[in-house]
């Protein structure tokens, strides 16, 4: 039975795993690059684990795995009759992506192609198909647009500033011709353009590790929004399903960050996670690479 793969960095569920995760993230030289990778990949994994566990534990962990064996038992039960059997795995925790089958065809859950992240899956599963990227499926882009018009709405009236948000990469990466910053601000024109009436603006977060990341940074885009009292609408772009960069970084701390400058409100557009309408659009971007 040939395999669909639903794949991404993965999440923990428990403070061994995290360990694990974040040991795995900090020797990948093709997510992260490092001098004496072997050795202070460990060491910068380990001295971050004591902030990043109260991060998780403050979510209660997330259901990012939960929510895609969701997604791939949906997915499998579409598929039942066409002889396909679709599960989850990761790049970063257990189960991996080797376990892929020879035949496999691999989607990514990032809507915008990266070379440290679908990219790392090409690398990884020589011979197999890799979708590439779906961020410009017309029904992404409904969902995404719905869901920034439910937030803007739960805010009330007043001024408002729409923070379009995505995870950032190093500028190394991108000077490599890596297209996903390109992709991203793609995605935010078409959808900006659609809140024509507000202030919009594009701004990244996720920077680990040394040297320069693309910005500017989201927290300094909050401070300046809540300094002139403004109500602030947050769409995050990279990932479908809640993680911790969604349930800590932007529902905690930039909320509280917001709060401390000023903001007259803060509202975060929900993510499709393993609903049926996104179910439809994964079935969609499969049956299209079969």
């Amino acid at each position: 039975m040939r395999e669909i793969i639903l794949a991404h960095m993965g999440g923990p569920d428990t403070a061994d795993e995290l360990r694990m995760f974040l040991r795995n993230i900090f020797k990948d030289r093709d997510m992260i690059k490092l001098p004496l990778q072997g050795l202070l990949g460990p060491l910068i994994a380990a001295l971050r684990f004591k902030k990043s566990l109260a991060n998780y534990e403050k979510t209660g962990w997330t259901p990012v795995k939960k929510l895609t064996i969701s997604l791939a038992a949906k997915l499998s039960k579409i598929f039942e009759n066409d002889g396909l059997r679709v599960r989850a795995l990761y790049t970063h925790v257990p189960p991996y992506i080797e376990e892929a089958g020879p035949d496999a065809l691999v989607l990514p859950l990032y809507p915008h192609y990266s070379s440290v992240l679908a990219g790392l899956m090409e690398k990884r599963l020589s011979g197999r198909t890799i979708i590439r990227e779906w961020h410009r499926q017309g029904k992404f882009l409904e969902m995404t647009e719905k869901n920034a018009a439910n937030a803007l709405s739960l805010l009330g009236s007043g001024e408002k500033t729409m923070l379009f948000i995505a995870h950032s990469l190093p500028e190394a990466v991108i000077k490599n011709n890596d297209p996903y910053i390109r992709d991203i601000e793609e995605t935010y024109r078409v959808l900006a353009a659609k809140f024509s009436g507000f202030e919009c603006r594009l701004a990244y977060i996720g920077k680990a590790g040394p040297g320069k990341w693309v910005g500017p940074e989201a927290s300094g885009i909050i401070k300046e929004a809540g300094k002139r009292a403004k109500k602030i609408a947050v769409v995050y772009l990279s990932f479908p399903l809640d993680n911790i960069e969604v349930l800590y970084d932007i529902d905690i701390k930039l909320k509280q960050e917001a709060a401390d400058s000023g903001a007259a409100g803060f509202a975060r557009a929900v993510l499709p996670n393993d609903s049926g309408e996104f179910t439809g659009l994964m079935e969609k971007v499969i049956r299209e690479n079969l």
